[in-house]
């Protein structure tokens, strides 16, 4: 059968109501069954209010957490919600999925290293300029994206913002095309 616990925790054979008792055993088997995708949705429910870091971390990239928690561990764990396998089919199944995702959300997954295009396509320019600053500030966003960011007033926003931040963000952008880039006045 299995040579540990652990093991048992981690084993997609395991059925539910034993990874429930597992995960009431001890943190490390806490984190294995929110790993798990043979856990339970309610099961994902409790452990993503766990104080453990890494265990809620785990809930967040398991396809089997509800939508809310997905969302709400969204902001804290954005690379495993972008990498949640669960993700590209709730945008098949409701295009608008992203609408329904926090600002504050949204914003920290746009700055994760490499962001999926159907999320970076996802925002509706320019209703929050923090959603745009975070796609310009992002180096592997791609050209495609920052030319639909940089409509023109879009890139007006930015070239005249009082904030030098923006205004830094924007240049510094290596895929941000020359004619785009405002001149920094600091």
């Amino acid at each position: 059968m299995f040579d540990t616990r652990l093991d048992e925790a981690k084993s997609v054979t395991t059925p539910p109501e034993r990874l429930i008792k597992l995960a009431g055993m001890s943190t490390e088997l806490a984190r294995a069954v929110a790993a798990n995708p043979n856990a339970p949705p309610n099961l994902l429910q409790k452990l993503s209010k766990f104080d453990d870091l890494e265990t809620r971390q785990n809930v967040a990239g398991n396809p089997n957490t509800a939508i809310d928690i997905l969302l709400k561990l969204g902001k804290d764990f954005p690379e495993e919600f972008l990498n949640n396998p669960i993700l590209g089919l709730l945008v098949l199944e409701n295009p608008n999925f992203l609408e329904s995702i926090l600002t504050n959300t949204f914003i920290e997954l746009l700055r994760v290293g490499d962001v999926p295009l159907f999320v970076e396509w996802g925002f509706k320019a320019p209703t929050c300029s923090n959603w745009c600053l975070a796609i310009v500030s992002n180096p592997n966003t791609t050209k495609e994206v920052l030319f639909h960011v940089l409509q023109p007033h879009v890139y007006f926003y930015f070239y005249s913002s009082l904030d030098w931040r923006e205004r830094y963000a924007v240049a510094q952008n290596p895929n941000i095309p020359l004619k785009y880039s405002p001149k920094i006045k600091v």
